[in-house]
């Protein structure tokens, strides 16, 4: 893919949920307006095939935690089969100006948080519509395209070792008594070893990953408009309302409640 233009103009951001489409098999219009950047939303069991897209004639792979990009133009086909629900997708719409490729582009199985953030981050924005807001989003598009270009890669060799703590986060992250040592005991190796290799492959800490999670998983639950904030901090391991919303305003730039309601209003 060629990275040497300029984003002209943002169409608008939206958020997909997993469920949105009722049906297996959706056919769309095959002539896009807009290039696409599509953040297949990451979840436990990440890397798991949930639908297959028929693009231009050929068939991708869709997984969680996964990056499309689709060029703007005529492709003739364009179709989804899914096989599996998942957690959602976030979908920037955007002009450039001249052609980023001819082709879809896929990054699979990124396992970079910096991306997911900024995704959040332009969805949110969008929706807020506060002051800047659009620069902002700008912002955020330019730097996931340039976190697309140094996605970080560990050997193989050196993921094996700490995908144990990756697995027990992946499972225990809104346990209230999850801590550093725990993760690093899974793996047989000191934290300051674990958590330069986190850094390496992930671009941040363990704690500030196990933060990402609970804060994206906090997202979830709000938007279903079914728990108290109360209630969402104690099922993402915070035994303190007022120390969620400080991790959740802080990674988000909205308290919980104001996320909740500026979410509603976007539908």
């Amino acid at each position: 893919m060629d990275y040497n233009f300029i984003v002209t103009q943002i169409d608008r951001i939206i958020y997909v949920a997993g469920d949105e489409f009722t049906e297996n098999d959706t056919s769309f219009d095959a002539v896009l307006r807009s290039n696409e950047l599509i953040f297949h939303l990451p979840e436990p069991g990440d890397g798991e095939l949930k639908s297959v897209m028929v693009f231009g004639g050929r068939e991708y792979e869709i997984r969680s935690d996964m990056i499309r990009l689709l060029p703007k133009g005529e492709h003739g086909t364009y179709e989804i089969c899914r096989k599996k629900r998942g957690a959602g997708c976030i979908d920037i719409f955007f002009q450039t100006d001249r052609p980023m490729t001819e082709e879809v582009f896929c990054l699979y199985d990124t396992h970079n948080q910096k991306i997911a953030e900024l995704f959040r981050h332009a969805f949110t924005t969008w929706v807020a519509k506060g002051e800047g807001y659009y620069q902002e989003c700008l912002s955020c598009v330019y730097r996931i395209l340039a976190e697309m270009q140094k996605v970080r890669y560990l050997p193989v060799a050196e993921y094996g070792i700490i995908q144990p703590a990756i697995d027990y986060i992946d499972a225990h992250f809104r346990d209230e008594k999850l801590n550093m040592e725990i993760l690093a005991s899974q793996c047989g190796i000191s934290y300051s070893a674990l958590k330069r290799m986190f850094i390496k492959r992930f671009g941040l800490p363990p704690q500030k990953y196990v933060t990402n999670m609970r804060m994206n998983y906090a997202g979830d639950l709000l938007k279903t408009g079914e728990y108290s904030v109360e209630a969402v901090a104690q099922l993402t391991g915070y035994s303190t309302v007022y120390y969620f919303s400080r991790q959740f305003k802080k990674q988000t730039g909205l308290t919980p409640s104001e996320f909740r309601r500026k979410y509603r209003s976007s539908r």
